[in-house]
């Protein structure tokens, strides 16, 4: 839920997001979808199980600019595990969706 997440923000003030994205959870799926697509946090990190964004603000600007993932330029190697890729291509539909 956007505003309930918003709430809880208000109220934490949250700076960056670890999540781990083999969550198959319709919850998980459903925020990483939305979070994914809000300007107001930066892909920085993903690997095989975790997926971190920051908060786009001043105070991470010097972060954002060194590690910032832009979502079309992702490549991956997975070690030939089959279950590695299948995660890679679930993660990667889920940061490519439209609005």
């Amino acid at each position: 839920n956007k505003e309930k997440w918003e709430e809880i923000d208000q109220q934490y003030h949250f700076n960056y997001i670890f999540f781990s994205h083999t969550d198959i959870t319709p919850w998980a799926d459903k925020f990483l979808k939305r979070i994914s697509k809000d300007k107001n946090w930066q892909l920085v990190f993903l690997d095989d199980y975790v997926i971190i964004f920051i908060k786009n603000n001043q105070y991470n600007q010097s972060l954002i600019s060194k590690f910032l993932i832009d979502k079309k330029d992702f490549y991956f190697s997975c070690r030939q595990e089959i279950d590695c890729y299948a995660r890679m291509k679930r993660i990667l539909n889920i940061l490519n969706q439209p609005k």
